[in-house]
């Protein structure tokens, strides 16, 4: 888990109109996130890079949330950095050359229950949260995802490692 309810309360403007509300509803895709145990993330490695220069999180729309602070942004990518390392998760970053895929569209796996889509349009529209739960697809997805692992279409965990472990350290130097 990336967030915490700290971090979320923390980055919702104050003066945000029916801000208790859209905390509630974050809090409950939080809780929901937090659940979610032997995952499979993917995401564009340019996203980490753009996240550690500027501290937007993608999946806020505009106006709705302010950049992460340089140690907001450091707890991110280290609890990213563990959550990789761990043996719980799979985390990798898309190899572009060979899988691109928008950075508006981030995925999340949750053994064969669900599969979760979130999708923006350059922060500018709501977020969409599909999700698919027929287990016999869900299955079918995960083993494909898992059948890219050992392919030229995702990095490798220590490839994912350093691109994490690198945009760390270019935020240390800040």
């Amino acid at each position: 888990m990336h967030f915490t309810k700290e971090l979320i309360d923390a980055v919702i403007p104050k003066s945000l109109p029916m801000r208790r509300e859209l905390l509630n509803l974050l809090f409950v895709r939080y809780e929901q996130l937090k659940k979610i145990k032997n995952s499979i993330q993917i995401f564009n490695k340019e996203s980490i890079f753009k996240f550690a220069e500027t501290g937007i999180v993608k999946e806020f729309p505009e106006g709705y949330s302010r950049p992460c602070t340089k140690e907001e942004r450091l707890f991110i990518l280290k609890s990213l950095l563990s959550m990789t390392l761990s043996d719980n998760h799979i985390v990798r970053a898309m190899n572009p050359v060979n899988l691109h895929i928008s950075d508006c569209v981030s995925l999340i796996i949750q053994d064969d229950a669900s599969i979760q889509f979130t999708m923006w349009n350059n922060r500018k529209t709501p977020l969409k949260y599909p999700a698919l739960t027929e287990q016999s697809i869900c299955r079918y997805f995960r083993n494909f995802i898992c059948g890219l692992l050992d392919t030229n279409y995702l990095f490798s965990k220590e490839t994912t490692v350093s691109f994490i472990t690198e945009a760390i350290k270019l935020l240390e130097k800040q």
